[in-house]
């Protein structure tokens, strides 16, 4: 019975728990410990987004579950995709955003969206958004990411990134692997690019601390100190 309750899906970006929506919350926590408890060795110790489908959880409950998480396994929630945010393809945001490899002007999404986009940023393309935005993908160089929230990317960071691009100073890029060739949040640049490290693949963040954008590594509790999706 408590196998029914629960089921993982992996996707190439982390984990969808599809949880029955008539069981008692502690019931599914229980069926999530005996899951997580046997897949702990295929689970690996990835950083991953998860998301939740079938049961609409409140924010302690999901807390409930990525604490379970992290003390079960050895994975790091990155961030929680909620279900009811639009997951935006390729396709759609060119439609969308005109999107191009041009100079043409770039739509700007109402700010009440949230904002997944799937798929890798090439040079000459821009994405400008209104709220945050979680990029399943890369930012090549010659890319552009402009946004007045937080910008996440589940990839690799090589190209610009505008985090608080509306003067927001406690806006944060986050990249699971940080090389950008400019970084701005609010109204402070990143001095140098010199200053990141190519080599290094771990997840990083970069946000302002005394007048200055500092660039450091994930730690497990990201989640309680920015608002990623914001």
């Amino acid at each position: 019975y408590m196998n029914e309750l629960v089921l993982i899906k992996g996707n190439r970006f982390g984990l969808n728990f599809i949880m029955d929506q008539d069981a008692d919350f502690e019931a599914l926590l229980t069926a999530t410990k005996i899951k997580l408890t046997e897949g702990k060795k295929f689970f690996g110790n990835a950083k991953v987004s998860i998301g939740f489908e079938g049961r609409s959880l409140s924010d302690t409950q999901q807390q409930s579950v990525i604490q379970m998480i992290h003390e079960l396994t050895d994975m790091e929630v990155f961030c929680i995709v909620d279900e009811k945010m639009p997951i935006v393809t390729p396709e759609s945001v060119l439609a969308m955003a005109n999107l191009t490899s041009g100079n043409k002007p770039v739509h700007h999404f109402p700010k009440e969206m949230a904002v997944f986009h799937q798929g890798t940023l090439r040079s000459g393309q821009e994405l400008n958004m209104d709220t945050g935005i979680v990029i399943l993908g890369d930012i090549n160089p010659g890319a552009k990411v402009t946004s007045k929230g937080n910008i996440v990317v589940l990839g690799s960071l090589k190209g610009y990134a505008h985090a608080g691009c509306d003067g927001e100073r406690q806006a944060c890029v986050i990249a699971l692997n940080m090389q950008p060739t400019q970084i701005r949040i609010g109204d402070i640049i990143a001095r140098s690019p010199d200053k990141f490290e190519k080599s290094r693949t771990v997840a990083q963040v970069a946000f302002i601390e005394d007048e200055r954008i500092v660039i450091d590594h994930i730690e497990g509790n990201i989640h309680k100190d920015f608002k990623i999706l914001n």
